[in-house]
């Protein structure tokens, strides 16, 4: 306790003449040290932050009496750059014994994935898809090996077993119940429709991603801050003009089971798809010069 006490003192100590910047930092690691007190400090810590305040001036002396009060109450005085409290952050770097026994086949890693195989259920829009060998739908819509289709929109008839594919450049409708339709179902090994690790497929599986990724709260998942630095990296490495820099290398794909699906939110459910695409495609990319498409609707008209 003795030790735990002089470092909360030490924080407060210097409190009111640190720069501007380092204020909220120092205030959560003066709260962090208090959370490991329990309340047998909060009464001492309350005061040695009005001290702080009285040796201050305009909004730094009301932050600190603001942080004050919030220790009187048994309230967090301070949340990291994640908007997380000390006890959030703690549980956030914390795996579970289930999560690792999960992990240790697939990470840590020092490669990027490989990229994954696609199933019709994880198509997204925008997403390239290259034509591996030839083969007829369903109707006899011809496709031939090295085509490349922009997809826009998957429907499943669950009564009839059947798939209708839409694409910018045509339309495929396969049948479970189609014996011959079954390996193009299956595309086991990607052997009929690969996902093509070009600029355009790169950029839709960034947009999906952040789009899905904000439909939930994930601050309090320790994969979160590993996954999200890996996935900003490709969004920047994307941004760049003319010849960008050499790719992003990511190995922590892995991580995305653990996350995703999320209940109840279904669109959460191709996350654990598009960003081991996205990792594995980016150091593959045949067109890394390539400028963004512009925005577009990649919806059936």
């Amino acid at each position: 306790m003795d030790e735990i006490s002089k470092s909360i003192e030490f924080y407060a100590r210097v409190l009111h003449e640190i720069p501007d910047e380092a204020l909220e930092g120092h205030l959560f690691s003066f709260d962090s040290s208090l959370g490991l007190a329990g309340d047998d400090l909060r009464g001492k810590a309350a005061e040695l932050l009005r001290v702080a305040a009285a040796r201050s001036t305009g909004p730094r002396a009301e932050r600190l009496l603001h942080a004050a009060d919030a220790v009187v109450r048994g309230q967090p005085c301070a949340r990291n750059d994640q908007g997380l409290s000390w006890q959030e952050a703690a549980q956030l770097n914390t795996c579970t014994l289930e999560e690792w026994e999960k992990l240790t086949p697939h990470w840590p890693s020092d490669k990027p994935p490989e990229i994954p195989h696609l199933d019709f259920w994880d198509l997204f829009p925008g997403l390239v898809v290259r034509i591996g060998q030839d083969f007829e739908d369903y109707s006899r819509e011809p496709l031939r090996a090295g085509e490349l289709l922009h997809f826009k929109e998957l429907d499943y008839f669950a009564k009839e077993g059947g798939f209708t594919l839409t694409f910018a450049e045509k339309e495929l409708r396969l049948g479970e119940l189609i014996p011959a339709n079954g390996p193009m179902i299956e595309n086991d090994g990607n052997a009929y429709f690969a996902p093509y690790p070009n600029i355009e497929s790169l950029h839709a599986c960034y947009l999906s991603i952040r789009r899905g990724w904000a439909l939930v709260d994930l601050r309090t998942r320790w994969q979160t801050p590993i996954l999200l630095a890996d996935i900003d990296r490709c969004g920047r490495w994307l941004e760049q003009k003319g010849k960008r820099d050499d790719p992003p290398v990511c190995t922590n794909s892995a991580l995305a089971s653990l996350l995703f699906p999320v209940d109840d939110v279904i669109e959460t459910e191709g996350l654990p798809f598009q960003i081991a695409f996205l990792f594995a495609s980016i150091v593959r990319c045949p067109d890394p010069e390539a400028p963004c498409p512009a925005p577009q609707d990649t919806t059936r008209n």
